[in-house]
């Protein structure tokens, strides 16, 4: 089957029927679905939008040679797809979006066929060959059965916007896609891809293992010896806030009052309080002698001269 003649460090636009100011594939970010998904539609053409910019990449899968389409604003891991869509009315209800690699399956590889008149159409993994990407009139995508010429709504040009140059679409990082030989030779020579499919037999195993480490630096981000750097910080920064807090809590229980059991006071005897005194002795009445006549003396007798006293005042 015939291919269209394309550079993978190319951009392109990709457009419908012949009149590339007419209206362009949109492939947005992933932006629903939890960052697994994006929208596929027709738009009005404007090639300085990043959702109209496209990478097509080929890969091999199963001895047979697919491609990939990615769009610039759903980056190296948003890939054009097809899924099943209970409100499609169309027949097999399934309309393109985009798809994150590591939730995509079939349904991301895609093939090209020719109207033979330098339009193409394109036929899904997942559907088959009997289902090719129809515009609707609403702007919406579907896959359609119906196959029958002419089809406008499934024919479709390319045309180039930039030189691509970047690392990060070097490569595809998809479960059982080997990128070909040519597309690797392409990226780094900017030579066309061949219009004849391509087998995984043209890649060598070495070639293979370069374009998987590729692709695992560039989803990551990260090269090995920053991801060391940052596993080393991280452990320094544990181990000065361990630190920090055994020593805060130290000098917290240093500063805690020492408990102490209760000690029985000694109790001095109680002492006893009397009336003031002037001095120590203890003072009572005094109590008159008691003074007896010897019995041998005899009772002294008034003088008989002496008058006697009478109540009368003389």
């Amino acid at each position: 089957m015939a291919t269209p003649d394309l550079d993978t460090n190319q951009w392109y636009q990709i457009y419908l029927g012949e009149d590339k100011n007419g209206q362009s594939l949109v492939g947005t970010s992933l932006y629903t679905g939890s960052g697994t998904k994006g929208a596929v539609f027709l738009s009005p053409s404007n090639t300085t939008e990043p959702v109209q910019n496209w990478q097509i990449f080929p890969v091999t899968v199963n001895d047979t040679t697919a491609y990939t389409l990615r769009s610039k604003d759903s980056g190296p891991n948003g890939f054009l797809g097809a899924q099943y869509t209970p409100e499609e009315a169309t027949e097999g209800k399934t309309r393109p979006a985009m798809f994150r690699g590591d939730v995509a399956n079939n349904n991301v590889y895609w093939s090209f066929g020719s109207w033979g008149d330098g339009t193409w159409f394109l036929t899904c993994a997942a559907n088959g060959s009997d289902y090719r990407m129809n515009k609707k009139n609403n702007g919406i995508m579907a896959m359609s059965p119906n196959l029958t010429a002419p089809q406008n709504g499934q024919r479709y040009s390319f045309a180039p916007i930039a030189k691509i140059d970047d690392v990060k679409y070097s490569s595809v990082n998809l479960v059982g896609a080997v990128p070909t030989s040519n597309a690797i030779s392409a990226t780094s020579s900017a030579s066309p891809v061949p219009t004849s499919v391509s087998s995984a037999a043209a890649s060598s195993s070495a070639a293979s293992s370069s374009a998987d480490a590729k692709s695992e630096n560039a989803s990551s981000g990260l090269s090995t010896g920053a991801k060391v750097g940052i596993g080393a910080a991280l452990g320094g920064a544990a181990l000065i806030a361990l630190i920090f807090l055994s020593l805060f809590f130290w000098k917290k229980r240093r500063q805690q009052p020492q408990y102490t059991e209760p000690q029985e006071l000694a109790y001095a005897p109680a002492t006893k309080y009397q009336m003031y005194q002037d001095s120590a002795l203890k003072h009572e009445l005094p109590s008159p002698d008691i003074v007896e006549v010897p019995s041998d003396e005899r009772p002294v007798e008034l003088p008989g001269q002496m008058p006697q006293r009478t109540g009368q005042h003389p």
